[in-house]
């Protein structure tokens, strides 16, 4: 299957906003990583900053709720620990680079 033209522009924005932040990323090089024109991007998203938004959403989306899907039935203190402690390592692994990237950049502003 096929990823949609959001999800790959969602894609792209992830892995540049993270590795060059959002000021050092172009509308132009989130299109070409995302395999799009520069007017499909804008016509779904609107600028950048949409972009941006969106994203922010899809990441909200994806983590919302995480550590109670983790948590065991019985509520056993060890496993539970250790369930709540895997997912958020995954969210980071996944994450991460986004959110520090985003984060640091804000504090220059």
């Amino acid at each position: 299957m096929t990823a949609s033209t959001d999800d790959r522009i969602l894609e792209a924005a992830q892995e540049l906003f993270a590795s060059h932040g959002f000021a050092g990323t172009t509308t132009r090089s989130l299109a070409q990583r995302a395999g799009v024109n520069e007017v499909t991007l804008f016509r779904r998203f609107g600028t950048k900053a949409g972009v941006l938004q969106a994203l922010g959403e899809r990441v909200a989306g994806q983590t919302a709720g995480l550590t109670s899907l983790s948590l065991p039935d019985d509520l056993d203190l060890e496993p539970a620990l250790e369930r709540l402690a895997a997912a958020e390592i995954a969210a980071a692994r996944r994450f991460g680079p986004l959110t520090l990237r985003l984060v640091l950049e804000s504090a220059d502003q």
